[in-house]
């Protein structure tokens, strides 16, 4: 196969993405890893390289001592594309980086890996996000998380992982001391049960019987576990309750230090139990609350919080229910900590009118 000569340029830097090379290309370019020496990342996004250059890539890594790093999003690798890379995984010991994510993967494909990572000894950052490996899967790669000691980051984003998933990580994560970033967003941790309804991005998931029990899961182990940093829960349904669990978590948790509640329902109550973490947290940075319908009288309470907290740099609060009326207190906390606070999003007219006028030095 001929690649266009500005192809043959972006090969040369790893990055390929949506070209269209098809496993054709993908059959070329594994056939080049067996022999190359300097290459470390290789990016094909969107090439539609299907199960068959999923499998000869595979054949390359079982061969390739370069290679760290292999982005595969999106290329229709299905399960036998995934079970091949993960049979390479058992032999390589270069790659740190597999990003396979939305390649239509399913529990059979989770277990596989699940075998992989139970043997290998250098993956560090695992990306299976978007695919369809929902509570099998995630158990699966629970208990392989209770083996393995290098992966640090594991992004199951949309996977239609419900509570029962969720518990089994946390049980996992009560065992494992290497993980730090666990992104389990756009799943149903709050979900009773992983029923098959889609999942909207305007209406979450809508119909599905909520439950607390996937989040106060690992709101309980966050105050045993030393060594996660990152916990991404956006779009799970956590409501109150689910809430105040990681607020009580939070209150003891001496390592996270970025918790993501993007488009949650979460509500004012649940922002006055997370502004009480806040007054004893000394190590969250970054929290995220957009979209949870917080309201003027939330942000007020907020407020007397960012007066006390001198660790928080970065909160997100758009697209929730502040007014004028709750903005003016949110804006007395900024002036008096503004050299703290780094980033603040909350879109309102007002707020955004009074930070202009007093810049941040």
């Amino acid at each position: 196969m001929t690649f266009h000569p500005a192809i043959v340029q972006q090969a040369a830097d790893g990055i390929l993405t949506g070209n269209q090379i098809s496993a054709t290309g993908a059959k070329a370019l594994a056939n080049t890893l067996k022999v190359n020496q300097t290459l470390t990342t290789l990016d094909l996004t969107y090439n539609h390289i299907s199960v068959e250059g999923a499998k000869a890539l595979a054949d390359a890594l079982k061969i390739n001592h370069t290679l760290n790093t292999l982005v595969l999003k999106s290329n229709q690798v299905f399960d036998e594309g995934a079970e091949a890379l993960a049979a390479a995984l058992k032999i390589n010991q270069t790659l740190i980086t597999l990003d396979i994510a939305s390649n239509h993967i399913s529990e059979d494909g989770a277990q596989a890996l699940t075998n992989a990572l139970k043997v290998n000894e250098t993956l560090t950052s695992l990306s299976i996000s978007c695919n369809e490996i929902c509570d099998k899967g995630a158990v699966a790669l629970a208990d392989a998380s209770e083996v393995n000691q290098t992966l640090t980051s594991l992004e199951l984003t949309g996977n239609r992982i419900s509570a029962e998933g969720a518990k089994a990580l946390a049980d996992a994560l009560k065992i494992n001391h290497t993980l730090i970033t666990l992104d389990l967003g756009i799943n149903r941790i709050c979900a009773k049960a992983a029923e098959a309804i889609p999942i909207s991005p305007i209406f979450g998931h809508h119909g599905i019987e909520t439950s607390a029990e996937g989040v106060e899961a690992l709101a309980g182990v966050l105050k045993i576990n030393h060594n996660l940093t990152s916990l991404y829960l956006q779009w799970n349904e956590i409501s109150i309750k689910g809430a105040e669990a990681l607020a009580d978590a939070l209150k003891v948790n001496q390592t996270l230090n970025t918790l993501d509640l993007w488009a949650n329902r979460i509500y004012d109550n649940g922002l006055v139990a997370l502004t009480d973490a806040l007054n004893v947290n000394l190590t969250l940075t970054t929290l995220n609350l957009w979209g949870n319908k917080i309201s003027e009288e939330g942000a007020k309470i907020l407020a007397i919080a960012l007066k006390v907290n001198h660790n928080l740099t970065t909160l997100n609060l758009e697209k929730n229910a502040i007014s004028t009326e709750g903005a003016p207190a949110l804006v007395d906390a900024l002036k008096s900590i503004i050299y703290l606070l780094r980033s603040i999003f909350v879109l309102t007219k007002y707020l955004a009118k009074e930070l202009e006028l007093w810049p941040m030095r």
